[in-house]
């Protein structure tokens, strides 16, 4: 079973790419980019992702990578 990751292009585009990258490489998960996630004002302010339907986010992409891999490890048990 792979871990769902949904990430908006424009977020992608404006500094989570690191996070997408590594994201890409865990066998664990299928990491999807979005034209748009419909979350403007959240993606303006922050970078986020959502992982299997819930919505991480934080200032910058290594704060950002680390609390998507710790709710895929909470998942992944």
């Amino acid at each position: 079973m792979y871990i769902l990751v949904e990430m908006c292009a424009a977020n992608i585009e404006k500094g989570s790419r690191p996070v997408f990258e590594k994201l890409e490489q865990d066998p664990r998960v299928d990491v999807i980019d979005y034209g748009c996630l419909s979350e403007c004002g959240l993606c303006s302010n922050t970078m986020y992702a959502f992982v299997e339907g819930e919505k991480v986010a934080a200032q910058n992409p290594e704060r950002l990578y680390d609390k998507i891999i710790s709710k895929i490890d909470s998942i992944d048990q």
